[in-house]
């Protein structure tokens, strides 16, 4: 709660900040979120030290001291010198509940990684799916695109008509998803423009960062901090993608009208780092207004 709290502070604190900036106050909150289980194992499970007998300077007829004799008669029959006790600090109302939370603990997190398994094993199928695009005029921009981004691994690009929006897919193998309507019906600045979003992506291995959420997820899924800090996470790193397209292009309105048009079609996508990710509109208004305030639309007065 304390995580979330500051970090809601901090989102409105950097209302006006770049998206770079926002970007990277969500991830050291989603990290510091990660990093708190332990801390708090580390307050809260702390090892009670062995008593120490004081040094005893009369012998007795066992060759024990009568002092340390009486402290041991007054230790519990379950203490055992050889072996330190450890004590967990808990208040009375929780203890019952001490061996019924990690098991369902346990459950919920198995659930959600074979969740995202399975979402990788559906990636895998769609790049199994898809036609190379090794040669052509669409390749070729990919791979001009890539290098004037600073990339210098291979970038493969592919056509499949299981997508309904731009993705990229793969950490190891980075492939660039297109779908089929888009070698036949889009103009050459939308697929231009397609291709500079998903090479963001790579270039700020946000592929990476969306591994690290799932994995947050899956361990942390009880608290609702995770998923609002993983959301705010999500907007700003396609934020980022969407202003660099803008910087690049400089026609904010043709790629607002892009987001718009494929926002519905990108429904059955994939959970990866894509063109359509949600929520669609606020990121429209970020990149024709340049801030988040509410689109409305105010009324003429009839003539």
């Amino acid at each position: 709660l304390a995580i979330g709290l500051a970090a809601s502070l901090a989102r409105r604190s950097l209302r006006r900040a770049s998206a770079e900036t926002r970007h990277a106050a969500a991830l050291a909150g989603l990290l510091t979120l990660a990093a708190s289980p332990f801390v708090a194992f580390a307050v809260v499970y702390e090892p009670t030290p062995a008593p120490v007998a004081p040094p005893n300077t009369t012998p007795s007829r066992t060759g024990v001291s009568p002092q340390a004799e009486v402290d041991f008669a007054s230790q519990p029959a379950s203490f055992h010198p050889a072996v330190p006790p450890r004590s967990i600090k808990s208040s009375r109302w929780f203890d019952p509940w001490v061996n019924v939370l990690p098991g369902v603990w346990l459950a919920g997190t198995l659930l959600i990684l074979a969740w995202t398994a399975v979402g990788l094993v559906g990636v895998e199928r769609l790049r199994r799916a898809a036609v190379p695009l090794r040669e052509g005029l669409v390749a070729e921009r990919c791979r001009e695109l890539a290098r004037s981004l600073g990339i210098v691994r291979e970038v493969g690009l592919a056509v499949c008509d299981r997508v309904a929006a731009p993705l990229l897919i793969g950490v190891i193998r980075p492939t660039i998803l297109l779908p089929a309507a888009a070698l036949t019906g889009w103009a050459p600045d939308q697929i231009e423009m397609a291709l500079l979003h998903e090479l963001a992506h790579l270039r700020r291995r946000d592929n990476l960062i969306c591994l690290f959420q799932k994995l947050v997820e899956a361990l942390l899924f009880f608290h609702p901090t995770t998923w609002w800090l993983s959301a705010w996470l999500r907007l700003e790193r396609e934020t980022c993608c969407d202003l660099r397209v803008v910087a690049r292009t400089g026609r904010p309105r043709a790629y607002a009208e892009l987001l718009a048009t494929l926002a519905g079609a990108g429904r059955a996508t994939p959970p990866c780092p894509a063109m359509t990710e949600r929520p669609i509109a606020t990121r429209i208004r970020r990149i024709l207004f340049k801030e988040d305030r509410p689109m409305t639309l105010k009324p003429t007065a009839p003539e």
